[in-house]
């Protein structure tokens, strides 16, 4: 296991980095780095060379090449980039728009960081993959940062990274996806983003065997992110291991209750409800509710689910009265999140009509319509069929 810290005194920054062994648990090899704040890609370059040796990796020629082609940053930007990175790891809605102004502030500083652009194109996949801008607003953005990055630097793996997730949650392109996601860990094997985010878009191809081998590379490299335990915890809910999905969740919520992601909530109720135990979600769910305060729209439309399955039609239809009164607020409503409350209440007609504007308008979670069990009482309708036909989805 790589340990490490970083400190910074005015305008220099030193690194220690270390080595410890798991089994049994001991240490290996530890040694401090210090330059500049301008040479910082520098030194990652040179921790990353040192940590390789000490564990006898052979790096790639491609690797080679990238690590001896560092630049300069500017100190105010590269701390720009690094706290909008910050924020954009909680995958909050107010630390996302957090991440989103330092990253802008970064490019102000510098425009010609490739870095910060690939950041700038992952916030705007999630923001409208989950739903909290619509797609018109966050799609177009989240591929010009990501092409941007690419025409600086293409060799920057974060850049393949970001449009691989631009391609597979927007556009439905799934094997530029693939081709890009690959061409990411092609130049960094051990980016535990491109492995984690590889692994998600292989589960939505139903390949849960590859997905499960990506998603463990990717722990072994970063096994505190809550993204990468997170999209494991989803990865073995698609595969059918929903007890252990349901574990993994409880594990993190239990862990440090006071300090949770309040999307472990909204986790953990997907995962009962895929196991038909809605009364057992609604605890969790309310929860997550309460917590993340204000208007939550894909959580009123789940409670409106839950709702309909449980047979308390009226509660169910307040839900999508709740969703209209959003709407009119200029919250965003996915078209997605309004069909979920109609197949709780088993609309189907009602239903499709959503998922039809969601084709038409490339909503966030269309991508998953083969995996999640939100759609399971569709599935043997021709018109779901005909719905991944025309998403390209591979048979």
């Amino acid at each position: 296991v790589v340990e490490g810290s970083v400190l910074r005194v005015g305008d220099r920054v030193k690194i220690t980095a270390q080595l410890m062994g798991t089994a049994p648990e001991r240490h290996l090899w530890t040694d401090d780095y210090t330059r500049d704040l301008v040479d910082i890609l520098e030194l990652h370059s040179e921790v990353a060379r040192a940590i390789a040796k000490e564990i006898k990796v052979t790096l790639t020629p491609e690797e080679e090449v990238r690590l001896a082609s560092t630049r300069q940053v500017d100190p105010e930007a590269h701390e720009a980039y690094l706290l909008g990175r910050h924020y954009y790891s909680s995958g909050l809605e107010q630390d996302l728009k957090k991440a989103i102004k330092y990253f802008e502030q970064a490019l102000e500083i510098d425009s010609t960081y490739a870095l910060v652009y690939a950041g700038l194109s992952d916030a705007y996949v999630i923001l409208g993959g989950y739903h909290i801008l619509p797609p018109e607003d966050t799609w177009p953005n989240a591929r010009a940062a990501a092409e941007k990055a690419l025409a600086i630097d293409e060799g920057l793996a974060e850049a393949h990274t970001s449009l691989a997730m631009v391609k597979s949650w927007f556009e439905w392109d799934w094997p530029g996806a693939e081709r890009e996601y690959k061409r990411a860990l092609e130049i960094n094997p051990n980016s535990a983003d491109a492995l984690s985010w590889y692994a998600d878009f292989l589960s939505a191809m139903e390949r849960y065997d590859e997905a499960l081998s990506q998603i463990e590379r990717a722990l072994e490299l970063d096994p505190y992110s809550y993204n990468v335990k997170m999209i494991k915890a989803w990865i073995l809910h698609y595969a059918g291991q929903k007890n252990e999905a349901i574990q993994l969740a409880k594990n993190e919520i239990d862990s440090d209750p006071d300090q949770v992601n309040p999307l472990w909530y909204w986790n953990l109720a997907t995962f009962y409800a895929g196991q038909g135990r809605y009364e057992e979600a609604l605890t969790p769910l309310q929860t997550q509710m309460g917590l993340m305060g204000g208007d939550v729209s894909d959580e009123t439309g789940f409670l409106g689910y839950l709702y309909g399955r449980l047979g308390r039609k009226a509660e169910a239809l307040k839900q999508l009265e709740a969703l209209d009164e959003l709407a009119e607020k200029g919250r965003y409503v996915s078209p997605v999140t309004r069909s979920l409350v109609y197949i709780g209440l088993d609309d189907k007609d009602k239903a499709f009509a959503c998922l039809d504007k969601g084709y038409q308008t490339h909503s966030g979670w269309m991508d998953l319509l083969k995996v999640s069990s939100r759609f399971d009482t569709l599935r043997d309708d021709p018109r779901f069929q005909d719905l991944l036909r025309r998403m390209n989805f591979p048979e």
